[in-house]
């Protein structure tokens, strides 16, 4: 896969990083309400001394909201707020912001989340291949985000959801 397009520029790759991930996407609107109050949020926990630099980001059309911060890790007290914060615009704009689908799949402008039995689905309809892009949307650092997606195969291989695939090892013949 491609290396991501760089986000956050003025943040190392072993920044902390929180994804938020709409279902549906957040009309845009929204998704600049969002990211302008987590961003104060942040501004705050600067001042207050919880971390040395933040910012935050929309991508996708909505899709996700990308919140990433150098210095020690919060404090639960701070994703506490996060929580609250995102509470009130999930209830605004009818978008789930805090218990989506986990799967987020397809290539970009195309992003669509689908639980497991929808991944199994799609995989046994071939509307998803073992190449289909998977976003990192557990990514929990700066750098594995920028890393951009990986291949749903990549993604699933050491889960139970890997026999959604015949995977051809180097010796002709054998499957494992």
């Amino acid at each position: 896969m491609p290396r991501m397009m760089a986000v956050f520029p003025d943040l190392p790759d072993t920044a902390a990083l929180r994804v938020v991930v709409a279902e549906p996407a957040l009309q845009a609107g929204f998704a600049a309400d969002a990211v302008t109050a987590i961003m104060k949020l942040m501004q705050q926990f600067i001042r207050e001394g919880r971390c040395t630099a933040a910012d935050v980001v929309s991508l996708e059309a909505g899709r996700f909201v990308l919140i990433a911060w150098a210095g020690p890790p919060l404090s639960g007290c701070s994703h506490d707020k996060f929580a609250h914060l995102l509470a009130t615009f999930e209830s605004r704009s009818g978008c789930a912001l805090l218990a989506p689908p986990p799967w987020a799949v397809g290539a970009p402008g195309a992003v669509r989340l689908v639980d497991r039995a929808g991944l199994k689905s799609g995989v046994a309809s071939g509307e998803f291949s073992a190449a289909t892009p998977v976003w990192k949307v557990r990514a929990s650092s700066v750098g594995e985000w920028r890393s951009g997606p990986h291949a749903l195969l990549d993604a699933v291989k050491d889960t139970p959801l890997a026999g959604m695939f015949t995977i051809q090892t180097q010796t002709p013949g054998v499957t494992v």
